[in-house]
């Protein structure tokens, strides 16, 4: 037996107030596009923590190993370079 399908909060408020929006409620569609825009930046933005954290956790161990094998003063260097604080990937 399948489990059924959850549905995030925001798709279904999304949903109420786009069929709100088709009986005629002012401003219903409005809200709609409103949540799901918001939602959207919602997801860009924990991406974009998501990838910060897991960039900061490699640059720890990167760290950590370099000097556990006494390359310490070579990974600052590394970790200084313009290239590690570019806004590529936000």
């Amino acid at each position: 037996m399948s489990k059924p399908k959850s549905y995030p909060v925001r798709e279904i408020v999304s949903f109420a107030l786009k069929a709100l929006g088709a009986v005629g409620v002012p401003g219903a569609s409005v809200a709609a596009e409103a949540v799901d825009a918001t939602a959207d930046w919602l997801d860009r933005r924990r991406a974009w923590d998501d990838l910060r954290a897991a960039l900061q956790q490699a640059e720890d161990r990167f760290r950590e190993l370099a000097y556990a094998r006494g390359w310490g003063d070579l990974a600052d260097a590394i970790l200084q370079l313009p290239i590690h604080d570019l806004p590529t990937f936000e």
